[in-house]
């Protein structure tokens, strides 16, 4: 996905995971094995947008990545401004 929107948890944390960005990874010989999201936690003090790398890793150890904006949002501010909760 080229632009994903987060809405961060009560915490002002959010996990990031493999699921949130992939729309049909594949490998044609030996299988995905893994996928890894960096960063993997994004908080209130991250600048929206955020760059995230999303790799997939088949099977016989190679790999690729793709890279995608993450938009940041909580719940006191849905839209723009990004204020942690105290």
């Amino acid at each position: 996905r080229s632009q994903v929107y987060v809405r961060l948890d009560m915490d002002n944390t959010k996990t990031l995971t493999p699921e949130m960005f992939d729309v049909g990874s594949f490998d044609n010989c030996t299988g995905i094995s893994h996928m890894t999201v960096t960063p993997s936690v994004v908080t209130c003090n991250d600048i929206s947008p955020l760059s995230v790398e999303v790799r997939v890793y088949d099977n016989a150890g190679n790999w690729d990545y793709a890279t995608t904006s993450v938009n940041l949002s909580n719940a006191q501010n849905p839209v723009q401004v990004l204020v942690c909760n105290d």
